[in-house]
């Protein structure tokens, strides 16, 4: 294999210190990526970085394997790897040999099992019958009173009647550092319902990776735009952990979920995957889905394989075959490959290999790709110093015409590509994707991942405010990203439910597209989606009538229960070709209760329509809301005495 080009203002620096050194025979070496072709096919079945533990524990022993694990972003608990197993069959078999290999079961959803396997046992449980793969568990990326909640109208809902009452919201992170302090504080409800899903049982308060206010932060949001909604906050630290949480949030009868985080390789980006399969069915189930749409505009890379050869590198300019990151000391680095096999199918090898500011490779990820892999490589390195890190994709085996794509979690690309930067799950049909615009003056963030999915869909659906106020640390001076837009939509869906509780996820969607205001190119679009969240005024609205039947020749006072009542609104009675039923007075009680009193009479028996009206000819109707019912005639009871 021929070494990686690079801009020529690199090579000229690394040239001039090699020099200088005297030692400029080992440039060519050092550019030179090994050839592991031998290592990569002893154990097919195990993750490229689990793979290199697995040597470095042969050849080094434990604490060599530990260090290793240390950099590469490896979770490891006294001696003990946590790792998904990704299952075809055997479920059942699958967990016995865990146990007999002393592997521990932390939790399991669908095809995943995540469980903390001794390092020594790892290529055994590989080769266990029905498994498909050993990896890394995906931790979800957090894409981190709001002034968005006057920007987009939801401060006049609640004086309207309209809070959110009666609607649950499910707030979904990795961490939620700190709630009980904004409990106490007054930015949280007391009566928020708590729960962790985390593999090794750490509380809310205390888990993160590191530990983290992001969930805080996110349900200060929802809190702040429906202040009347009951608020679920749970946290999940893998893909695994995360299934079981959605499920329990189903199982509370959820109305709405807020998602701030994903994952930039969990999926294929077409709506397709575990993830995002899972976020659709939420929808038949009536729940909706409001996810970021991530931060990775500038962190993202596309375009079709270009090289000259299999074992070859790939050119990302005529005279560059690396795309650069700047890294601060201290940090980690996470670099993700994916292309466009099929996932569980794919025969086409490449790998991703990381080079630090000398052009000495420091990480490379090889997995096997041989007819029934993922089509995905990843990389996670903690950075010792600063310095420009160079990233470079070999190909091993396969078609010369795959679309590549390249993810970095937390750094910039030199060479991007803005467009299909979304995570997942904001790719799934059923999310309702929220991308980021500036509170301030509706830009969008330039970091603002942008659509289409890769099957060629619109997203974001919506954007939303971000810079915003919130008191959850480190966000106190501007809650950025599109994590901060989510809850936004989150909380305004709480709204709409309010005042509509027979929505559908699709028809609370289409709701708030209607109000949004359109920005960037007219009509729906890739950057903004149908614009920007304006919820406009409260609607005028007839939920109940207090009672709900009374019978005919009754008069009967009347309370209409609903929205946004102004205190010259009026309301009668109306049923097809009889005269309406106007009550002899109107009293306005609330914004959300007006009374009268109505004299049946003789009225229709059957089904009436309520119908409000305020002065301005704004009116609102809920049909079949009142019943009146024919009035019961009792006959004596006469027994007739028989003798005998």
């Amino acid at each position: 294999m021929q070494e990686p080009l690079i801009p020529r203002k690199h090579r000229t620096i690394v040239a001039a210190l090699m020099l200088a050194a005297g030692l400029l025979w080992l440039l060519r070496a050092l550019l030179l990526a090994p050839n592991l072709d031998a290592e990569r096919s002893e154990y097919p079945r195990l993750e490229s970085a689990l793979r290199e533990l697995v040597e470095a524990r042969g050849d080094g022993g434990a604490p060599i394997a530990a260090e290793l694990a240390a950099r590469h972003g490896v979770s490891m608990i006294e001696g003990r790897v946590r790792v998904v197993v990704v299952e075809q069959a055997g479920h059942a078999a699958i967990v016995q040999r865990i146990a007999a290999l002393g592997g521990q079961i932390e939790t399991g959803n669908g095809p995943w099992t995540q469980a903390l396997v001794p390092l020594e046992a790892l290529p055994d449980l590989a080769n266990t019958p029905g498994l498909l793969f050993v990896r890394r568990p995906w931790q979800p990326l957090p894409l981190t009173s709001s002034e968005g909640v006057t920007l987009t109208l939801a401060h006049a809902w609640p004086g309207a009647g309209l809070g959110g009452q009666g609607v649950k919201v499910g707030v979904l992170d990795v961490g939620f550092l700190g709630y009980t302090n904004r409990i106490n504080e007054g930015e949280l409800p007391s009566g928020v319902i708590t729960k962790s899903f985390v593999g090794d049982g750490s509380e809310l308060d205390f888990w993160g990776h590191p530990a983290t206010q992001h969930g805080t932060a996110c349900a200060e949001v929802v809190h702040d735009m429906a202040p009347a909604a009951q608020l679920y906050l749970v946290n999940a630290g893998t893909e695994v952990e995360w299934s079981d949480a959605v499920d329990w949030l189903l199982a509370q009868e959820v109305d709405v979920i807020s998602f701030s985080a994903g994952w930039p390789l969990g999926g294929p980006g077409d709506g397709t995957g575990t993830l995002s399969e899972k976020v659709s069915e939420l929808v038949g189930d009536g729940v909706l889905w409001v996810n970021a749409a991530g931060n990775n505009a500038r962190r993202h890379w596309m375009g079709l394989w270009n090289g000259p050869h299999s074992g070859g590198w790939h050119s990302f300019g005529p005279t560059d075959e690396t795309n650069e990151i700047t890294v601060t000391g201290g940090l980690q680095i996470q670099i993700g490959l994916r292309w466009d096999d099929s996932w569980g199918a794919s025969d086409n090898d490449y790998d991703l290999f990381l080079f630090d500011s000398s052009l000495k490779e420091v990480a490379r990820s090889e997995n096997i790709q041989d007819g029934d892999d993922d089509p995905l490589e990843i990389i996670a390195y903690s950075v010792p110093a600063f310095g420009v890190y160079h990233v470079a994709i070999a190909k091993q085996s396969g078609a010369q015409t795959r679309t590549l794509e390249l993810f970095s979690y937390y750094h910039d690309f030199h060479y991007q590509t803005i467009s299909s930067s979304l995570v997942v799950p904001a790719d799934s049909p059923g999310s309702l994707t929220v991308g980021a615009t500036y509170w301030q003056d509706d830009a969008l963030e330039d970091f603002s991942s942008q659509g289409p999915t890769r099957d060629g869909r619109i997203k974001p659906d919506l954007a939303a405010p971000d810079g915003v106020s919130v008191s959850a640390e480190p966000y106190s001076d501007g809650f950025y990203g599109t994590s901060a837009s989510a809850p936004h939509v989150a909380g305004a869906a709480a709204l709409v439910l309010d005042a509509f509780p027979t929505f559908s996820p699709t028809q609370t969607l289409n709701w708030l597209q209607d109000r949004a205001i359109d920005l960037g190119a007219a009509g729906t679009d890739n950057a903004y989606g149908a614009g920007r969240l304006n919820l406009g005024d409260p609607p005028l609205t007839v939920q109940r009538l207090e009672p709900p039947a009374a019978l005919q020749g009754q008069t009967v006072t009347l309370s209409i229960i609903g929205s946004a009542f102004s205190p010259t609104a009026t309301f009668c009675l109306s049923r097809s070709g009889e005269p309406s039923l106007t009550p002899l007075d109107t009293k306005w009680i609330s914004p959300t209760r007006l009374t009268g009193t109505l004299n049946l009479g003789s009225a229709a028996r059957g089904f009436w329509s309520a119908l409000v009206t305020h002065s301005t000819a704004v009116s609102a109707t809920l049909p079949n809301a009142f019943l009146v019912a024919m009035a019961q005639v009792y006959l004596p009871l006469i027994t007739k005495n028989v003798y005998p």
